[in-house]
């Protein structure tokens, strides 16, 4: 009987979550149609006139950096290039160790250990070359790295550590660092709010430039903000995406959640049935 109540509460809160998940999913296919009707950034001056300026656009052109040089990526390393091809560079490194249970099946696990960040800020520049949009937010940040190459590094004899007695032993292996980047002139596209504002340059002069303001800026209203990669198209694409994918988890929650809840009525008749007998 309580496991049919439980059941009937259980799927109930999953088909409401169901929902919720459905109708964001509505929000953000809703928001296809704002990016639609953002402005061009070339509608905008080439540069800013004044400080403080703002508006709603989408943009395309090539990544290039600001106010650092130019990296060289693991890869670039490896196969030792001439020139450097990454913006931005960030790097995790794990300890990987190695556990000897007592049935003997070794078992490897990871533990972060460190981690670095590399670069400025990017710019996406139009692809005539006359404008651009400056993107200074870890947030943009994080949609624009790309997985690199990780490398691996054994632990020398002297590292080694063994702990634990009898059986069990776990010792490190050695250290395995992963690289993510930002590339130049990979071809982008963003939406959002440019403002103007002072941004410094390799020389370390600021001038005034059109920055991708944060995901967090009140003018945007809930607008959406992003960047993606490839041409205006990938805006759209990106927005239907996510919308579908949010859509597909919400008609599963809601299907498991009206089973469950269907599932518990029975089970609770049932029980209630045989009860009486």
């Amino acid at each position: 009987m309580f496991a049919g109540v439980g059941l009937v509460i259980g799927g109930g809160v999953t088909v409401v979550l169901g929902r919720l998940v459905n109708a964001v999913s509505d929000t953000v296919r809703a928001d296809s149609e704002v990016v639609r009707a953002s402005l061009p950034f070339e509608s905008l001056p080439a540069e800013p006139l004044a400080a403080g300026t703002t508006a709603y656009v989408q943009f395309t052109g090539r990544l290039a950096p600001v106010n650092q040089s130019l990296f060289k990526s693991a890869i670039s390393r490896r196969l030792e290039a001439t020139e450097a091809d990454a913006i931005r560079v960030r790097s995790t490194t794990f300890q990987v160790t190695e556990e000897a249970a007592r049935d003997g099946i070794l078992v490897q696990s990871e533990n972060k250990v460190a981690s670095s960040e590399v670069g400025g800020d990017v710019a996406v520049v139009a692809h005539d070359g006359g404008r651009r949009v400056v993107l200074r937010h870890g947030r943009y940040f994080s949609m624009l790295y790309r997985a690199g190459e990780d490398s691996f590094e054994p632990a020398k004899d002297t590292n080694i550590s063994v702990f634990g007695d009898g059986d069990q032993r776990r010792k490190t292996i050695g250290y395995r660092t992963a690289e993510a980047t930002i590339p130049k002139n990979h071809v982008v596209s963003g939406v959002g709010i440019v403002e103007s504002a002072l941004v410094y340059g390799e020389s370390g002069a600021p001038a005034l430039a059109w920055t991708l303001a944060p995901p967090s800026h009140r003018h945007l209203q809930g607008r959406p903000s992003f960047v993606v990669y490839g041409g205006p198209d990938a805006l759209i694409l990106e927005q239907e995406r996510i919308a579908d994918t949010l859509g597909s988890i919400g008609t599963m929650l809601t299907v498991v959640g009206l089973a469950a809840v269907f599932g518990g009525c029975y089970f609770a008749l049932t029980k209630q049935t045989s009860g009486r007998k």
